[in-house]
């Protein structure tokens, strides 16, 4: 961090600072000038330092990106032994940054895409996912890939050899596709058979709180309960245990379109969640 602020005046802003092993996009930060940099020596740096003290795989080591301004996308991926490579659907993700919130955590992740029916772009965008792939000589394994799309087209922003958070459950739901099997059966050397088309729509919502707080339950439990199409929530803490994210989970599914609308008088508790997902492109990315 030390080195980073003496070479302050030298970087392009807006940039991405973000820990090199951590996840969850946890003290990932767009900074957009050196008083951002600086505010993140002074309030994020201690906490990174403290959260990864005594663990043997998180380091505080840090990674300075290329900022990417579009919208977020996700596919997952299964390689064979031998190195062929199947692409699951494209899945869809709303980042803090997409709802007025300084940060990067995935707060819904959805699929079908809304970039469906742009059939070319589909194939583009899978074929950037297989030739990321294939570039880090992955085999006998899984992968998740994620994008960014800009204005030039889809950019590679991760390659991670593991199944992406809540995917098999999006993936299951929307297109009929058990994930898990797929992946026994791809490191079987097994062939795959995947649908072209969705069974319905389906989406899952993960609200963060602003700052560590002492979990008292869910909130407007009722509301919640009347959005269509909702199915189920749950919660990782238990109620009087102090979390740093309200680890609240909602499942929402549409038979129709992905289309979600908050009503208006929960809508400024919920984040301000977007009234219809389909419309949603990002501003940064993680």
């Amino acid at each position: 961090m030390e080195a980073l602020l003496q070479q302050a005046d030298a970087l392009s802003w807006p940039c991405v600072l973000k820990p090199a092993s951590l996840y969850s996009s946890l003290f990932v930060k767009c900074l957009h000038s050196e008083q951002d940099l600086a505010r993140y020596a002074l309030e994020e740096w201690p906490e990174l330092q403290a959260y990864v003290a005594g663990k043997s795989r998180e380091t505080s080591e840090l990674l300075l990106e290329e900022y990417l301004s579009g919208s977020n996308h996700s596919i997952d991926c299964a390689i064979t032994p031998d190195g062929e490579i199947t692409t699951f659907p494209i899945v869809d993700v709303i980042a803090g940054v997409d709802i007025q919130r300084p940060d990067f955590h995935h707060f819904a992740r959805y699929s079908p895409s809304t970039l469906q029916s742009n059939e070319e772009m589909v194939a583009r965008c899978h074929r950037l996912a297989r030739d990321a792939v294939a570039a880090l000589g992955l085999r006998g394994t899984f992968a998740h890939v994620e994008f960014i799309l800009t204005a030039a087209g889809p950019r590679i922003l991760e390659v991670g050899a593991r199944p992406g958070g809540s995917r098999i459950y999006v993936i299951r739901q929307a297109w009929g596709i058990a994930m898990d099997a797929c992946y026994h059966r791809a490191l079987s050397g097994l062939p795959l058979r995947l649908p072209e088309t969705p069974a319905s729509a389906f989406g899952i919502a993960t609200p963060f709180a602003r700052h560590n707080i002492v979990w008292q339950g869910l909130r407007h439990e009722a509301q919640i309960r009347r959005i269509a199409g909702f199915q189920q929530w749950y919660a990782w803490v238990e109620p009087g245990r102090r979390s740093a994210r309200s680890a609240t989970v909602s499942r929402i599914m549409s038979t129709s379109s992905f289309v979600v609308r908050i009503p208006r008088r929960y809508e400024s508790r919920c984040c301000r969640w977007r009234r219809s997902m389909s419309t949603v492109r990002g501003s940064g990315r993680r």
